[in-house]
């Protein structure tokens, strides 16, 4: 979108709310899918036809990002670790502890790859 936007092209996500609550089904939903005016649907596609040289192109400083990795499957580097934490408390002896378990995985803004980090 923000790519979009910085060439001038007003865009808009349709089914965002419902892909957003249930990501399972995005693909029942067709994918998401981007919304732009009918004079702006050429432009869009040419803009969107090469995500990996158009990062380049509009300075998107991946180091300030805080990540330096590639996606396995598109090569592209505008990635991010998504991290969910899961609590778990258990009482013992009336003690209660609790552990926290991280799962890092790696996520491709592009393709929306994921996999385990390294």
């Amino acid at each position: 979108m923000g790519l979009l936007r910085d060439n001038g092209v007003e865009a808009s996500l349709a089914d965002e709310a419902n892909v957003s609550w249930y990501p399972g089904a995005t693909s029942a939903y067709g994918g998401v899918r981007v919304m732009v005016r009918g004079g702006d649907v050429e432009r869009a596609l040419e803009i969107l036809s090469s995500p990996l040289e158009q990062d380049a192109d509009h300075g998107i400083d991946v180091e300030s990002r805080g990540i330096d990795i590639q996606c396995p499957e598109c090569g592209s580097r505008m990635v991010y670790r998504r991290s969910s934490f899961n609590l778990f408390f258990s009482c013992r002896h009336s003690l209660i502890r609790s552990s926290t378990e991280v799962d890092n995985t790696m996520m491709c803004e592009v393709c929306n790859h994921r996999w385990e980090e390294e």
